[in-house]
């Protein structure tokens, strides 16, 4: 790391193998310089913990050498970007994920999505924001019903549809059961819940 003439000791461990496209970035802040390098399917990064003076612009900065021509880089450089901020390390993955094309793995959580059984149309599913599922509940009635959504926290559970204009109908019919919570709807501590809000 060489920085505004100073950082220069500091090593990062990162080497960059030789005859492979290699993904790179530094992200310079005040205090720290971070440096990513793929190693082909994920990103390695190395911080020095260190001040970092502003970037001296009374002479242009140098690529692929230092500005003495003294320290050259033998090979090819491809795609530069500068940007006038810190990108966080969440911005450098995308950066890295877009241009090498490396399998991007998602992992779902059970419910996170809650479909939309409606057989009529194309569907709307809901986005499931902190509600949880049970395979089956006693209704008060001595039914026992199957899949059942849970809602535990007002104002924190809740499902969310995403704006449609197929929503946009003067007439309409929504139903469903429900059981509240040991307590009668509307009662003490429920005089603001909402059951559905458009």
């Amino acid at each position: 790391s060489h920085w505004n003439g100073g950082n220069l000791a500091w090593a990062s461990g990162l080497i960059v193998p030789a005859d492979s496209a290699t993904f790179c970035a530094m992200v310079i802040e005040p205090d720290q310089a971070t440096f990513y390098m793929s190693d082909g399917d994920t990103l390695l990064s190395s911080v020095n913990v260190a001040a970092h003076a502003a970037l001296d612009l009374a002479t242009p900065p140098g690529f692929g050498g230092n500005q003495s021509a003294s320290r050259t880089y033998i090979g090819g450089i491809d795609e530069t970007a500068v940007y006038g901020r810190a990108l966080s390390q969440s911005e450098i993955t995308t950066l890295f994920l877009v241009g090498s094309g490396a399998p991007f793995q998602l992992g779902i959580v059970p419910g996170g999505i809650i479909e939309d059984t409606n057989p009529l149309g194309p569907p709307h599913n809901g986005n499931n924001l902190g509600t949880t599922w049970t395979a089956s509940s006693d209704d008060g009635f001595g039914t026992t019903r199957t899949g059942v959504q849970v809602f535990t926290a007002t104002n924190d559970t809740q499902i969310v549809a995403p704006g449609n204009p197929d929503f946009n109908a003067t007439n309409g019919t929504f139903a469903f059961w429900m059981r509240t919570a040991s307590v009668p709807l509307p009662g003490a501590g429920n005089e603001a819940a909402m059951l559905m809000d458009r």
